[in-house]
């Protein structure tokens, strides 16, 4: 008795223009109701169009779900952006309004933090997997998409290896006297 095999078609590029006439306009709408702007609807499928084009380029992209796929790529590059702004901390636009003990202290922890993280990266102890996440995201400012693409590591992945990086820095921290939450 044979198995019968399921046999998937992928999209190609010459059927992608066709595709996003298509759904394009679906997916907006979807798009506009999740994220309550047309701007940031916009913003959205423009960068899930880019990183679509490229999985089909690459023949990843099954036909059938095509149109799921990408919304869930837009959805996720929506709330990716909307965790990295809840997450900005607003400064002062004015760090001279401060008072000088105020601006000294913060340098001074600032300085004793960069030491703690360059003493931690030098730690054979330390994962090398977390310890490039550390200096990836630490050091080269870079976010989670660049995280990911620098170690080949799923956006799961990377935000696992980021919360083991700051556990271990938070201990580092403690173990070097400074106590960050103590501070203002």
């Amino acid at each position: 008795m044979s198995d019968p095999q399921t046999t998937f078609t992928t999209l190609t590029t010459s059927e992608l223009e066709a595709f996003l006439a298509e759904h394009g306009d679906r997916i907006y709408t979807y798009l506009c109701i999740l994220c309550k702007s047309e701007d940031q609807a916009a913003d959205a499928l423009q960068n899930a169009c880019i990183k679509f084009m490229e999985q089909v380029g690459q023949g990843k992209v099954r036909r059938e779900t095509a149109s799921q796929y990408l919304a869930t790529i837009a959805k996720n590059d929506f709330l990716n952006r909307k965790r990295k702004e809840a997450r900005e901390v607003p400064l002062a636009d004015d760090e001279s309004d401060a008072p000088a003990d105020a601006r000294a202290d913060r340098e001074r922890v600032t300085r004793e933090i960069r030491l703690v993280l360059f003493e931690t990266l030098e730690d054979p102890d330390v994962p090398p997997d977390v310890a490039a996440v550390m200096r990836l995201r630490f050091l080269n400012q870079a976010d989670v998409s660049k995280i990911c693409s620098e170690t080949g590591r799923s956006q799961a992945t990377v935000y696992r290896l980021m919360e083991k990086a700051l556990s271990i820095l938070a201990e580092a921290c403690r173990k070097a006297g400074l106590h960050l939450e103590d501070l203002q």
